[in-house]
């Protein structure tokens, strides 16, 4: 995969706007904060531990991605696909748009959800043992955090 930084994309974005081909690229560690990347193919892409907070994925196809110690604070992933997406330990604090997203079968383990949309959110399968939760969090209605082993946020 070949590694990009910041900058390369910055000036991709602002020459032909947010449809630009990412798809298999090394992007691990950067920092992709507020950019808007809503037609972005990522597909295959290298994202451990990117920093994307204020980033609008809205709608982005992002299945079965490594999003693995991310920091996704205030992003807006709403009616995202992250079907088999591996979201463990992932910071969606901050008001993290999740509504509507389709996270069958993620993996959100240690994720921090404090804050965060998930109302309307598909989550038939996804594992959140260990997840963080607060009264800020929403839900999908009638959910019940406990039983699907998330915990309440001890800070």
């Amino acid at each position: 995969m070949e590694k990009l930084s910041r900058e390369q994309i910055e000036a991709t974005i602002k020459a032909v706007g947010s449809r630009i081909n990412l798809k298999e690229r090394d992007l691990q560690g950067l920092d992709l904060s507020y950019l808007t990347l809503s037609e972005a193919n990522l597909h295959g892409a290298n994202l451990r531990g990117v920093n994307l907070s204020g980033t609008n994925l809205s709608g982005v196809d992002l299945s079965g991605i490594d999003l693995s110690g991310a920091i996704a604070r205030g992003t807006n992933l709403s009616h995202a696909t992250l079907a088999h997406a591996n979201l463990s330990d992932v910071d969606f604090g901050g008001e993290s748009m999740l509504g509507g997203a389709n996270l069958c079968e993620a993996d959100l383990s240690g994720a921090n959800l404090c804050g965060a949309n998930l109302s309307g959110a598909r989550l038939f399968n996804a594992r959140f043992t260990g997840a963080q939760y607060n009264e800020q969090t929403r839900w999908p209605t009638g959910l019940v955090p406990a039983l699907i082993e998330a915990v309440p946020a001890t800070d």
